[in-house]
């Protein structure tokens, strides 16, 4: 059984188009890499899957700790702090299994357009630096 879909958003055909917003959203995944390396983490390989758009306003989707996210057309062909930031929030399901905190920069389940992506970053690496003292106690 195929592992990359979800029942929520419908997965965009492949060709130069899809390549290219996919493309957008690696960029992210390689500096959430980058990132997660400079303080240790080994972050696991990410698929990217391009959908289309949500009916109803959703941006990126994960499987909880299955290293998968989806990331949707429109937030693919948006601003780049936004598409940073949903990519990171993504990783954070996908790969840290962290579920939705409102007191995270990172982590809140809604995102304006004015997003700070550094904020997210830095909460991205926290996340990261914490799941290494987790592992480290285990």
């Amino acid at each position: 059984m195929r592992r990359d879909r979800t029942k929520l958003l419908r997965n965009r055909e492949s060709g130069d188009e899809t390549y290219m917003l996919r493309r957008a959203a690696m960029a992210w995944v390689y500096r959430a890499k980058r990132a997660a390396d400079a303080v240790g983490f080994a972050l696991p390989r990410v698929t990217v899957r391009v959908t289309e758009n949500a009916t109803d306003g959703t941006l990126g989707v994960a499987r909880m700790s299955k290293s998968i996210i989806w990331i949707t057309e429109e937030t693919a062909r948006g601003v780049s702090n936004r598409l940073g930031h949903v990519v990171l929030h993504e990783i954070g399901h996908a790969v840290l299994g962290l579920s939705h905190n409102p007191a995270c920069p990172l982590m809140r389940a809604e995102v304006g357009t004015d997003v700070d992506v550094e904020a997210s970053l830095s909460a991205f690496i926290a996340a990261c630096k914490k799941k290494i003292e987790e592992n480290a106690c285990n």
